[in-house]
């Protein structure tokens, strides 16, 4: 499997996502402390199933939903340096900003379209409705 997803591409598929969910769908996240699979702020796959915007896309850029649930538990945290007693929330998983880094080999992408995951990503985290979450990101893109 080779991949390689331009902004415009990101775009479409994010509003692909839009679309399926509706502009006003807020995902639901939340952190919890400890180990628990289910202790980080979004899943790319819950259930079998794509869950958050940038699972989505990356499933309708044809990344297989069994990859994106691989990346779902990859180890992140503790952060270098932080032991497992630090404050911070114990969480699994690959965020969007380390994609690239992940995804190299299957999956490339433009600068320019991982930055337009990232902020999608990180207003979705944040409680925005999918459909502002897109047109905030293309707006600010457009300034970029």
């Amino acid at each position: 499997m080779t991949i390689h997803i331009t902004k415009d591409q990101a775009i479409e598929f994010l509003n692909q996502a839009v679309a399926a969910k509706g502009a006003d769908f807020k995902y639901k996240t939340g952190y919890k402390s400890g180990t628990d699979p289910d202790a980080r702020g979004c899943h790319y796959v819950r259930d079998g199933a794509v869950s958050c915007i940038v699972g989505h896309a990356l499933s309708y850029a044809g990344v297989p939903v069994a990859f994106l649930d691989k990346m779902d538990d990859q180890e992140r945290w503790p952060r270098e340096g932080e032991d497992d007693d630090s404050d911070y929330p114990q969480v699994t998983g690959t965020g969007i900003g380390q994609i690239a880094q992940f995804l190299t080999e299957e999956v490339t992408m433009d600068a320019d379209a991982l930055d337009m995951l990232v902020r999608v990503q990180r207003w979705q985290d944040v409680g925005e409705s999918w459909g502002s979450s897109v047109t905030d990101a293309i707006r600010i893109g457009k300034g970029a």
